[in-house]
């Protein structure tokens, strides 16, 4: 278990001007807040490995973009609040089943699902930012499953990502402004990777 308190200072990318559309607030001020987490862990791998726990953070003054007639506005869009769970397991297949062979096979599932939502805002963070609108870039839940395959110098590996829809913004705009802040919808990728050791 952990808790802490949290400070984070303004810093350079905070306040850099990257295009015309975009501004400053001057009276940007820096973060603060406090994160708490526990969970378990098995300290033993063989044959399978678990992990879990639960966070929660608590942002003051959280840092983000606002659209304001037209123009991206970086400024302190108010107090949010971000918990969630995780989970880890992975599972040596081949040693479950006590087999002497070169053939390697395991199994992981990896998951976390998350809630996050402004609590307040601040009146500088301008309209359609809102209490209780969802903190930007995350997904509610974010879920990858695979396996693990070895022979020899042989190793491949397929995974699947899942990531459920998500906004880019804090006032959670559905319709995309350029190019830039709108939702991300839900995507699922599919991975495979193979490398053989010549030597």
């Amino acid at each position: 278990a952990n808790a802490t308190a949290n400070y984070r200072a303004i810093n350079f990318t905070d306040v850099r001007i990257q295009t015309n559309t975009q501004l400053v607030d001057t009276l940007i001020q820096d973060e603060s807040g406090f994160s708490f987490d526990i969970g378990i862990r098995r300290t033993e791998f063989s044959p399978f490995y678990i992990e879990g726990g639960f966070f929660y953070l608590l942002y003051d003054d959280r840092i983000g973009e606002v659209i304001d007639d037209g123009l991206r506005v970086r400024t302190n869009i108010g107090s949010a609040r971000i918990f969630g769970i995780e989970l880890l397991l992975q599972v040596d297949i081949m040693e479950l089943l006590q087999s002497q062979s070169d053939h390697g096979i395991s199994f992981f599932i990896n998951g976390a699902w998350n809630k996050g939502e402004y609590t307040s805002i601040n009146p500088r963070a301008l309209a359609g930012v809102r209490t209780g609108n969802r903190v930007e870039d995350l997904p509610t839940l974010n879920f990858k499953v695979g396996l693990n395959y070895n022979y020899k110098r042989l190793k491949t590996s397929l995974q699947l990502t899942h990531v459920t829809k998500l906004f880019s913004d804090a006032a959670n705009t559905e319709d995309a402004f350029q190019g830039v802040f709108g939702p991300i919808p839900t995507y699922t990728v599919l991975d495979f990777s193979a490398s053989y050791k010549l030597s």
